[in-house]
């Protein structure tokens, strides 16, 4: 037999709320944050005083440059976000960033095939209460945790990243601590279920 009934629905609870909370942390440009000051000098006039939040898929800037050219001063207000797919050029993709991205969405990817197979374990006749259907979600459901685990280790060993990390990268660790958690759950109670 396969997990019991209450097992597979509780997971499948927990899965569609840490599917949520990963979802969240994935698409959010909040993943990093820098801090951007620099005074005017003498060939520089240009005084820049703001943020810069970076995620997984873009780089957003908030930012005053206040110059004075001529004696005259200026104040320019700057908020604008970059796409990482849609401006190569303007914002080169380091290689860490581009794994990071690919290992994030095999675990999105993962998550919803676990999801999916757990539904297809609570509405199929044929499938329910076959053990193999419980681990098979089982593993998904940890190799998916251990993708957004380790994707989120490939984005924070960025060497200008380390001290600047977000609430948008904690989100995604949350959810990958809970998909391994939920993972072992369903495990547990495939084996023991007999």
């Amino acid at each position: 037999m396969g997990c019991s009934k209450p097992i597979v629905k509780v997971s499948l609870i927990c899965l569609i709320i840490g599917l949520i909370i990963f979802v969240i942390g994935y698409a959010a440009p909040y993943w990093s944050k820098f801090d951007l000051e620099a005074a005017p000098s003498v060939i520089d006039r240009h005084y820049y005083r703001g943020t810069v939040h970076a995620g997984l898929w873009e780089t957003c800037e908030d930012y005053e440059r206040w110059s004075s050219e001529q004696g005259r001063g200026r104040r320019y207000r700057i908020d604008e976000c970059f796409s990482f797919l849609g401006h190569p050029d303007k914002h080169p993709i380091s290689k860490e960033l581009r794994a990071a991205q690919f290992i994030e969405t095999l675990g999105l990817i993962g998550v919803v095939a676990t999801i999916t197979i757990l539904l297809l374990e609570l509405c199929v006749d044929s499938l329910k209460g076959k053990r193999i259907v419980s681990i098979i979600a089982a593993l998904c459901c940890l190799a998916s945790g251990g993708c957004i685990l380790l994707g989120t280790i490939v984005y924070g060993s960025q060497d200008a990243i380390t001290d600047s990390l977000s609430w948008a990268f904690a989100l995604t660790i949350v959810s990958g601590v809970l998909f391994v958690i939920i993972g072992i759950v369903i495990l547990v109670g495939a084996v023991l279920n007999k």
